[in-house]
């Protein structure tokens, strides 16, 4: 009987042996799968974002936790992207005050709407199936049983077999992040168009891992990827997301030992790694004190700085430390402006476009020690020859060369033909950079041969500006006839009264100080309108007056109708801005014919300096001008800058601290006003 026990004891054990137990995870493991997002628990964000939860993957007490469903970083949006990410807990309840960090996601071409539904099937694992029963997204397994569904305590979604082994995992396919403990294998990248942030309007930038070892950041392009970035490795084999570090390894026999590394700060709460919309590898990690997300490293900017990123200025713009500023002028021609003048990182334009048809006016504006973010080997030739390579290219908009030094002048060319973003070239012994920026001249008004030989006609355009300053000229002429006619029998003193008296309109003029006395420094108010404060005066003769003080007129505000200031007259600025060579800021950057032909309009006015000179012996004659105009002469360069006498003083103000002194002042003389001609 005891024996008929025991076989049967062995009996059991070997049949409990040959069956199959399958792996079992922990009951809170719990999906829910097979119903419409609509059912599945939401929760919104005072971000804007929402979430609506498949599975909570150990919920947290106090602090971040994974979890996984649908996320959608727009209220206005109503299309939802299978996600993995990190939400802040507080007290086993999720708190809205803290926006998901996304980790992984599916592409912005696998979002679904409200109605979807998400299925676990042997056959295609994980699918994503919307309302009308397409298929949007699926892991294609191809299993024979039903897998199980996982998410590790790292963040890692998982499909696993019976055994526990996996099938598929989420580690496999990054998007735009990695975790702590996360690798980047030979062939897998991370890039911002995965990210579910990711905008059209913006550009697409990958980090990768390439066959031999090199880790390279590329930007996306029409001409293809452009790479900004790279780190030489020897047979890398993977690198990895560390405590403190993102190490590369290699394998050495059947060791893989990491060799170098990218140093981080520790991390003394949760951390993730992002490549973001900007070319920038961000670690982030959760600071509890302050309830938030910080950025603790920026990973390439250590190599490349802030300037060697192609996003972090606009076309045509130059980067100096971090800062954006479009080429300068050129023979006081300027060929570029402002995008925005309020956010210089949005680019420069070219004040002419190019134009194909007008190739014969095509120039290059030559930029030294000045590179493009992006380079590219298109050519191995000599300068001249790659900028007439990019002459002959219509869609070339500049050439970047960089000449070698061991060489006489062979070297590296890049023909870009899209917008770029331009950096000061790093100092190095190997070569130097030099930029030649395609620009369009416009031709000036060339006279014909009838005009050059016979002078008898000059064109529209020279023919209106001529008028314009012999119009000018003959204003000056009348004025010293005026003056003329009374300097024979009143001194300077009474022709001024004179003139002042009888001009039409004219009101006794009083400068802003002696206003300050008659009114006590504006004391008594007696009223006010739309365009001032009227104040209480009284004259030196005790006539009470009433004193109206304007607002929002800086020049009135100083002056009140007194004569200017030689610094604020008009030929005093102009007398700054031509010492300074900066006479093309005065052309009118608002009107386009102005700005087609400000060469013309800079000569115009260094015409007028040439006839305004105080000395009349060194002004042209009419007939040296019209020269000028006709391009047969050019503009005198030593030019003196005293335009005109000093001013006569006004006597007019009558103020008990005021005395005039008209001793020195100097009546202004026909001749001098007109010159021989």
């Amino acid at each position: 009987m005891g024996m008929n026990w025991v076989w049967r004891g062995v009996l059991l054990y070997l049949a409990l042996s040959l069956i199959h137990f399958p792996f079992v995870l922990p009951q809170d493991y719990k999906w829910d799968i097979d119903q419409p997002l609509y059912n599945l628990k939401s929760v919104q964000f005072r971000d804007g974002s929402t979430v609506r939860i498949l599975h909570e993957g150990g919920s947290s007490s106090q602090g971040p936790g994974f979890a996984c469903g649908f996320f959608c970083n727009d209220q206005s949006s109503d299309r939802y992207l299978l996600s993995i990410f990190i939400l802040f807990y507080k007290s086993f309840e999720i708190q809205d005050t803290v926006g998901p960090q996304v980790v992984w996601s599916v592409t912005q071409a696998s979002s679904v709407s409200i109605d979807a539904t998400f299925h676990l099937t042997p056959d295609k694992g994980l699918e994503l199936q919307e309302a009308d029963g397409g298929i949007i997204w699926a892991t294609g397994i191809n299993s024979e049983i039903m897998p199980i569904l996982n998410l590790t305590d790292m963040g890692n979604l998982q499909l696993l077999d019976v055994n526990g082994l996996t099938i598929w995992q989420s580690f496999d396919y990054p998007t735009d992040s990695l975790v702590l403990g996360q690798k980047l294998f030979v062939g897998q990248e991370l890039t911002s168009a995965a990210s579910a942030y990711y905008q059209m309007e913006t550009e697409m930038f990958s980090l990768s891992l390439d066959s031999d070892g090199t880790l390279s950041a590329f930007r996306q392009s029409n001409e293809g990827p452009e790479r900004y970035y790279h780190q030489d490795s020897f047979n890398t084999s993977y690198v990895q997301f560390m405590n403190g570090s993102f190490a590369f390894f290699t394998v050495y026999g059947k060791l893989v030992v990491p060799y170098k590394e990218f140093a981080i700060p520790s991390a003394l709460s949760w951390q993730y790694m992002r490549f973001g919309s900007d070319g920038h590898l961000r670690v982030y990690e959760w600071k509890q004190q302050s309830l938030e997300w910080k950025e603790v490293a920026d990973l390439l900017t250590a190599d490349i700085g802030n300037c060697g990123y192609p996003a972090v200025c606009g076309g045509y713009s130059i980067c100096t430390n971090g800062k954006c500023s479009c080429p300068g002028a050129q023979n006081e021609r300027r060929y570029f402006k402002q995008i925005n003048d309020s956010q210089p990182d949005r680019g420069c334009s070219l004040v002419t476009p190019l134009s194909c048809e007008a190739s014969i006016n095509r120039n290059f504006l030559e930029l030294k020690n000045i590179t493009s973010v992006t380079f590219r080997q298109d050519l191995v030739i000599d300068s001249e020859s790659c900028k007439v390579a990019c002459l002959e290219n219509c869609l070339c908009k500049a050439a970047i060369f960089q000449k070698y030094t061991w060489t006489s002048f062979v070297g590296d060319c890049y023909l870009a033909s899209q917008n770029f973003s331009l950096k000061h070239a790093e100092v190095n012994d190997s070569y130097t950079s030099t930029t030649y920026i395609k620009v369009q001249n416009v031709p000036r008004a060339v006279p014909s041969p009838r005009q050059k030989n016979h002078g008898k006609k000059i064109n529209q355009f020279i023919f209106i500006v001529g008028s314009g300053v012999a119009s000018l000229f003959g204003l000056f002429i009348l004025i010293g006839i005026f003056f003329h006619l009374f300097k024979k029998n009143k001194d300077p003193d009474e022709a001024e009264e004179y003139y002042l008296d009888h001009v039409p309109g004219m009101p006794t003029r009083y400068s802003f100080a002696d206003l300050q006395v008659m009114t006590e420094n504006f004391k008594k108010n007696i009223g006010g309108g739309g365009f001032g404060t009227v104040f209480e005066g009284t004259l030196i003769d005790g006539t009470r007056v009433a004193v109206k003080r304007l607002h929002g007129f800086s020049q009135i505000k100083k002056s009140f109708l007194a004569e200017p200031e030689e610094e604020m007259h008009l030929l005093g600025f102009f007398k700054e801005k031509l010492q300074k060579k900066q006479l093309l800021n005065l052309v009118d950057k608002y009107s386009e014919d102005m700005q087609l032909h400000g060469a013309e309009v800079v000569d115009m006015m260094k015409v007028a300096a040439w006839c305004l000179q105080s000395d009349f012996t060194k002004r042209p004659s009419m007939s040296v001008v019209v020269k000028v105009l006709e391009g047969v002469v050019d503009v005198e360069e030593n030019i003196e800058y005293n335009f005109c006498n000093p001013p006569i003083s006004n006597p007019r103000a009558r103020v008990m601290y005021h005395e005039v002194n008209v001793a020195n002042a100097t009546a202004l003389l026909d001749s001098v006003l007109s010159g021989p001609r």
